[in-house]
Parts: C-alpha cells; sequence; structure tokens
C-alpha cells in the first residue's frame, strides 16, 4: 500500500467528499487541518504527524487495526509489516461439540496477548455456563475433561463474554488468531461476540509444512513442545502461540539470507 492510496481507499470508505467536511470532523478529534491544507493531501502531500491519530479517527479507522498500522507505515514509506511482526492475541475455546451441531457451544476461553517481539503481556482464562447444554456433550467433555458441574458453576455467557471483550478491546491488537480459526469465530459468533480480524493459524501450517495438519502435528513439525495439557483452552493457546513464534523465527531467518 503507498499512502497516496490508501488516504483516498479509507476516505471513500467513511463517505467524506468535501475538504471541509474532513477538517471539522479532524478538528473534533483534536486536529487541525484546514480546507486548503486536506485539498494539498488531495494532491499528493501529507498531513503531519501530529494530525494522523485525528485524521484516522475522523476516517473512522479503529486504533490498532491493518489498517492503522499500514496506514502508517504507507505515512512512513516503511515496508508492509509481517504478520509475525504485530502485536497479536492468540485464543483457543474449548466447547460442547462442532459447529455441524447446532447445539454446540463455547464452555472455556482462553487467550495470550503477545506484543510485536513476540512477548506474552497478558492472558485470559475462563470456564463459561452455556446457554444449550444436550446429553450430546458428552463426548466433547470426555475429550476436554471438564465436568458438567464445573460449567454448570461457571459465570453465564453473556458475562464471560462481556469480560472477554473488555480484555481483548484493551490489548488492541490488530489480529486475533487461533489455530482454527473458521471453528472458533463460529463458536464466538453462537456466543453473540465477533470480529473481522481473524488469522488462520491452521491454513498457515497446511501451506507451509504440507497436508492438513491438526496442532499436535504442526508443533511435533516445527519442534515446538506443548504449553500444558492438551484439548484445554488457556494451554492450547500458548502451544499455538509458540507455534506462531516458531513459524515467524523461520521467516525471519528466510528474510536475513
Amino acid at each position: 500500500m503507498n499512502w497516496d492510496d490508501g488516504y483516498r481507499e479509507s476516505r471513500g470508505r467513511a463517505g467524506i467528499r468535501s475538504a471541509v467536511e474532513l477538517s471539522t470532523r479532524i478538528e473534533a478529534h483534536g486536529g487541525r487541518a484546514s480546507a486548503p491544507a486536506i485539498r494539498r493531501w488531495d494532491r499528493g502531500g501529507r498531513p503531519d504527524r501530529a494530525n494522523l491519530a485525528p485524521l484516522f479517527r475522523a476516517l473512522e479507522i479503529e486504533t490498532g487495526s491493518d489498517e492503522e498500522i499500514e496506514l502508517l507505515r504507507a505515512w512512513a514509506d516503511l515496508p508492509p509489516r509481517s504478520v509475525f511482526d504485530r502485536p497479536i492475541v492468540v485464543v483457543d475455546t474449548e466447547t460442547t461439540g462442532l459447529p455441524r451441531d447446532d447445539t454446540a457451544r463455547i464452555i472455556e476461553i482462553g487467550a495470550v496477548a503477545l506484543d510485536q517481539f513476540g512477548v506474552e503481556i497478558g492472558s485470559f482464562a475462563s470456564y463459561v455456563c452455556p446457554d444449550v447444554l444436550t446429553p450430546a456433550a458428552d463426548v466433547a467433555l470426555a475429550i476436554n475433561g471438564i465436568t458438567r458441574e464445573r460449567i454448570q458453576a461457571a459465570p453465564q455467557r453473556s458475562t464471560v463474554i462481556e469480560a472477554w471483550d473488555l480484555w481483548y478491546r484493551a490489548h488492541g491488537a490488530p489480529l486475533l488468531v487461533a489455530y482454527n480459526a473458521e471453528f472458533d469465530a463460529e463458536m464466538f459468533r453462537r456466543a453473540g461476540w465477533d470480529t473481522p480480524a481473524w488469522w488462520c493459524l491452521f491454513r498457515y501450517a497446511t501451506a507451509e509444512i504440507g497436508d492438513p495438519i491438526n496442532l499436535a502435528n504442526a508443533c511435533r513439525e516445527m519442534g515446538v513442545e506443548r504449553a500444558g495439557i492438551a484439548h484445554r483452552a488457556l494451554p492450547d493457546a500458548r502451544t499455538a502461540a509458540e507455534l506462531f513464534r516458531a513459524f515467524g523465527r523461520v521467516e525471519r531467518a528466510g528474510i536475513e539470507e
């Protein structure tokens, strides 16, 4: 992305047609940019650093989003950042079934936040009392070892999702990584929460290693040790984070060569 194209695309999505309207919005967010100055931007100029944050808010660009990061780097004429050099959150869920089962629900959430250097800076873990719990859940419970008594005593789904949302937003990560992002995204949607920021580690691992591969086999191929007991949300999230770091090391080694 270059600055001119990115700026125009973001402005178009925000539906701001006139320099006067954009100037007013920037001022509402604490910046100062006259209409003539904005017209210079339209002809290839760039805002000064002090006006970048007000401009992004005026264009309805979320703080920490991919769009903001890429525009910042385009403004500074820096190359696009690798996914492995960004702050991320890695999440895993334990559920009562698979997405094809309409009654499947989240019963445990585990997540870790990593900074741009891959250092863990926070974690989230909670059991979830689901709104639906049928006899079919016994198969999944036998795998993850979570008892009915444990989840029935857990906080209600709405309480956990509210706490999760606050924790996730507090870390401001532009990407939400999961080993099987399609699965976890669907489970979160059923719990009443969603984000467009999902990044699938399974798809990346399959492209790098070969055949469709589960988390345990991917870790074995990459020399990654499990971070704890399998089929529990926080240990699996930490294991996925270790795998993510391992792929990052491989990418950086290739760049350095």
